[in-house]
């Protein structure tokens, strides 16, 4: 991922933020970031769903996702990690054997994570208002996938916003949306 620091965006080199990782080696200048998601491949014979539930509470569909097996097989497991996981009380303090850690991907790339196992972000519609940067510019790289259909498509928008692009996607029945480098770095 190319994410760039906005203070330095229109810089003739400005600094990255995110992770990349290759071959299970990160990629030179790249960074962890604790508002970026990560979608990537590594290695698990037994991958969960992992849902911030605590004692007391049962699952609901308003419980948040921190991540999304988008395909296992094998050992083979891509996901999606939401960002609040790297953070997340709930696996720190009760579920740490499910913390995945740099190290762990075989390759992985920052992202946005607008949908996660068919709930779109909790935080989707403030980080909207608050960050126009990253969620209203036109061009957006993506991944979008239905586990149903076994379907993964990569794509880029022109004309639409992440607003339009969850939009979308929701609408085809996409359960995960990943959104990836916009604007100017999409050309």
């Amino acid at each position: 991922a190319n994410w760039l620091k906005p203070s330095e965006k229109d810089r003739p080199n400005p600094s990255v933020l995110g992770i990349g990782v290759v071959d299970g080696v990160h990629v030179k200048g790249s960074a962890e970031r604790s508002d970026r998601g990560v979608f990537g491949l590594r290695f698990d014979k037994t991958p969960t769903s992992v849902v911030e539930v605590w004692p007391g509470d049962t699952l609901s569909s308003d419980d948040r996702r921190l991540n999304s097996v988008v395909y296992h097989s094998g050992r083979r497991t891509i996901e999606s990690w939401h960002a609040a996981a790297e953070l997340s009380p709930f696996l720190l303090e009760l579920a740490p054997q499910e913390i995945v850690t740099p190290d762990e991907w075989v390759w992985a790339a920052a992202g946005i994570p607008l949908v996660i196992d068919g709930q779109v972000d909790w935080d989707f519609e403030s980080a909207y208002t608050r960050d126009p940067y990253t969620y209203q510019t036109l061009r957006h790289t993506f991944i979008a996938v239905d586990q149903e259909k076994k379907r993964l498509i990569l794509g880029a928008t022109e004309t639409v916003d992440t607003l339009d692009l969850v939009e979308w996607a929701m609408e085809r029945g996409y359960e995960d949306l990943v959104k990836f480098d916009g604007g100017a770095s999409a050309e």
